[in-house]
């Protein structure tokens, strides 16, 4: 008898990038968000290139399935990258 395999086809849809700006104290509010990196990237850019000396704010994006993972993934204290000793 025949196995039958019923599957399922869905479209899934893209994660959208958001940016955020981030104050000098590190603490990230949404600003945007965008379907592609380019849009994404090309906003942070501007903003770097547009803000007057001194400050101290930045502006970053990243790829989430919601403006709260955004938040939470921008928010996590991430510890520094380990140096291999083949790699110093």
């Amino acid at each position: 008898m025949p196995e039958n395999h019923h599957h399922l086809i869905y479209e899934e849809k893209p994660m959208p990038y958001f940016v955020f700006r981030i104050s000098e104290d590190g603490k990230p509010s949404f600003e945007n968000e965008y379907a592609t990196f380019k849009e994404a990237r090309q906003v942070c850019r501007d903003y770097r290139m547009s803000k007057p000396e001194g400050d101290l704010t930045d502006m970053r994006m990243i790829i989430a399935k919601d403006r709260k993972e955004g938040r939470r993934l921008l928010s996590a204290k991430r510890k520094p990258p380990t140096v291999e000793e083949w790699e110093a």
